[in-house]
């Protein structure tokens, strides 16, 4: 068997553009050659059929202006451009945020798996149990919402204004845990039996091969804005406002194969249709021993504060193993793109601009994931918290929760 071996190459597409610059007085000229294309760079490896592999590429592309015009005085040609090259070309902004460049590939692998289980299940009859109380309470908050919003109207005072601001924030906190999960699970539950059944289809071909899943997450932007720049001065004065996005599109793929000699859940998949039925719809009610068990933790109060810093929850909902199932081949990959663009030129009368403006690159990378960061617990860690998260504590503190 042929061993894989790493490969690097490069490809440059770009083309010369050339130009110059004269002045007729001085007898004074100049020419200037600018690259512009594309460029890229690419690491992977071959002969490696069989396993998972690190796949990195890069790639520039990049488009200058060029000036066109000339300068009289007395009949005399002071300056004159033709098709010269702009002075500002830094290339293509590296700069991407901390994050994208050093993904926390513990949560993602764990994330993946969680998402992806063929063991988790739809919706937990356990857990919905036990949040009943939370659900009616919201309509109890509802209400004191409007109540608080009519004593506002009425009365200015600070008590009322507190009144309302207390009932507005147990509004929200009932939504968020009582109402807002409640509906999404009745959601599901209107299409219970069609997603059971799929389910147990999904399950029959599971064991006897080994089938793969893909998650989107959440893609990202950030942008930089750098107003009035200098983006040339060479016999002329050019100013420009230079805008950068970056972007983030990242997703992972995993694949779940029967374990084997492991016996499954249920009689004979092959003929006991009723059977492979029932462990299915045990399954996506979550009514087995993992099921009930990552309930228990969902029903602790504030485990759903805990998972913020430490998702132990998700730790277990990527660990169960109702079904003799396990994943391998897990992989995450990621697009980075950085696009310049430069806006509201601001230039001489006498000068035109010829040509676009622009620097881009993009970055893809594939990151095999060991499977063995789906065994240990996470650690906890301060990361950031992000708007909704924000409100919720906000709420709570108004509440006297916290």
């Amino acid at each position: 068997m042929l061993q894989r071996q790493a490969r690097h190459r490069e490809r440059d597409l770009r083309v010369g553009v050339a130009g110059t610059y004269s002045d007729d007085y001085s007898n004074f000229s100049d020419t200037r050659v600018v690259g512009v294309g594309e460029t890229e760079v690419c690491d992977d490896f071959i002969n490696g059929w069989y396993t998972d592999n690190p796949f990195a590429v890069q790639r520039n592309i990049v488009h200058y202006p060029r000036l066109n015009g000339e300068r009289r005085i007395g009949g005399i040609v002071y300056d004159r451009f033709d098709s010269y090259p702009i002075d500002y070309r830094p290339g293509p902004r590296t700069d991407f945020p901390a994050s994208w460049l050093n993904p926390d590939l513990f949560s993602i692998a764990q994330t993946l798996a969680a998402k992806t289980n063929p063991s988790r299940e739809l919706v937990s009859l356990v857990q919905n149990i036990g949040e009943l109380r939370d659900t009616f309470q919201t309509f109890e908050g509802l209400v004191d919402v409007m109540e608080g919003a009519t004593g506002v109207v009425q009365n200015r005072g600070l008590r009322r204004i507190a009144a309302a601001a207390k009932a507005a924030a147990a509004g929200h906190i009932s939504w968020r845990f009582g109402i807002s999960p409640t509906v999404g699970d009745l959601r599901k539950l209107i299409r219970f039996k069609e997603l059971a059944d799929a389910k147990a289809h999904y399950l029959k071909r599971l064991r006897d091969r080994p089938l793969s899943a893909r998650v989107e997450f959440e893609a990202d932007s950030v942008e930089n804005f750098v107003p009035d720049q200098l983006v040339h001065s060479f016999n002329t004065t050019i100013r420009a406002d230079i805008r950068t996005v970056y972007t983030l599109k990242h997703w992972g793929t995993v694949r779940w194969a029967p374990s084997l000699g492991d016996v499954w859940p249920g009689t004979d998949w092959d003929t006991d249709t009723f059977n492979e039925h029932v462990e299915a719809f045990n399954l996506s009610l979550g009514t087995n021993s993992h099921g009930a068990i990552t309930a228990a933790w969902e029903l602790i109060p504030f485990s759903w504060l805990h998972d913020w810093f430490m998702d132990f929850g998700q730790w277990l909902r990527a660990n169960n193993r109702e079904f003799p199932v396990s994943p391998d081949h897990m992989n995450y990959m990621m697009t980075m793109t950085s696009k310049t663009t430069y806006e509201n030129i601001v230039h001489d009368d006498w000068v035109g601009l010829s040509g676009d403006y622009s620097e881009v690159q993009v970055r893809k990378y594939r990151v095999p994931l060991d499977i063995t960061l789906l065994l240990f617990p996470p650690l906890a860690a301060l990361g950031v918290l992000d708007p909704e998260q924000l409100l919720i504590l906000g709420s709570l503190m108004i509440l006297g929760s916290l």
